[in-house]
C-alpha cells in the first residue's frame, strides 16, 4: 500500500503544519498549540504569556507586567 497523508503521523500538541501531519514545526514562544492535528498555533491573549516554543497552553502573566 502506498504512503500517503491519510497515514502521515497528526501533528502532536505543541505543534502544527498546514496539514495537520507530519512534517510539524513547533510553535514559537508567544504562541500554543493544545491539540493533536493542527494547522494553525493560537497567540497567548492579552493577560497571558508563553515564555518557551513547543508550549501547548498560555500561563497567566505576573501582576503588573
Amino acid at each position: 500500500m502506498p504512503f500517503s497523508a491519510a497515514h502521515a503521523a497528526l501533528c502532536t500538541p505543541g505543534h502544527y503544519s498546514s496539514t495537520g501531519s507530519d512534517p510539524c514545526a513547533t510553535a514559537p514562544v508567544g504562541t500554543y498549540v493544545n491539540s493533536a492535528g493542527a494547522t494553525s498555533v493560537t497567540l497567548a491573549p492579552v493577560g497571558r504569556y508563553v515564555p518557551t516554543s513547543g508550549a501547548t497552553t498560555s500561563i497567566p502573566a505576573p501582576v503588573g507586567s
